[in-house]
């Protein structure tokens, strides 16, 4: 615990009923105990039920005149945690945030569902990756009326053609709930764009070039 805060909750505990002080240190328990499942919602309003179902008092007994040093307290904790570096936020780096993330939930079926998801999110983003990594050279020749893809399948590895395929089929949109309009953009299901108009026609040119 920390050595500053520790004085100060000791110094309310130092002139209140035996009675409050014990309250006191359910109220620090808690909060240590809650820290440490890696919860950082310190309002009132969240931190009040869980101390209440601890055995604490309300949280309207918290919020009334009587209930101040209770206030103070838990106040003292929430500056305490925001000015000390969190392992919590050290976990969440790019190389183990969907383990850490896994690892918090305790429901297996939806530990398992989330687990899908985030896979699902891999591979949308590496085939987003090689679409981006993929050369398309735009014909502006006076010659040729329309534009037209002129990169050649050819070019491309059967996991890269895949991929492609695979960025634009119905089970990709399915899966993601997704839909492509008649313009080749596709949007989510909340109706933001995903990919921007002519993506789909795009994608299907560089594939069907012979």
């Amino acid at each position: 615990m920390n050595k500053e805060f520790n004085t100060k909750v000791q110094a309310f505990k130092k002139g209140a009923s035996a009675r409050k002080a014990k309250t006191i240190d359910l109220i620090v328990d808690v909060l240590e105990k809650y820290k440490e499942q890696g919860n950082r919602d310190y309002s009132l309003a969240t931190i009040g039920k869980i101390i209440h179902a601890n055995g604490g008092p309300s949280t309207q007994a918290i919020r009334n005149k009587q209930g101040q040093d209770y206030r103070i307290v838990i106040d003292l904790f929430k500056k305490k945690e925001a000015s000390t570096p969190s392992q919590f936020k050290s976990d969440l780096n790019p190389d183990n945030l969907h383990e850490t993330i896994l690892s918090k939930i305790t429901e297996p079926t939806v530990r398992a569902l989330v687990g899908i998801l985030i896979r699902e999110k891999k591979e949308a983003e590496q085939e987003l990756k090689v679409l981006k990594q993929t050369p398309i050279n735009i014909d502006l020749r006076e010659q040729r009326k329309n534009l037209h893809l002129s990169q050649s399948i050819a070019t491309l590895t059967a996991s890269e053609k895949e991929a492609l395929q695979h960025a634009i089929s119905p089970l990709l949109m399915e899966q993601q709930g997704w839909e492509f309009l008649e313009n080749g953009r596709v949007k989510d299901n909340c109706g933001v764009t995903v990919y921007k108009a002519g993506y789909i026609n795009a994608v299907n040119k560089v594939l069907n070039q012979p």
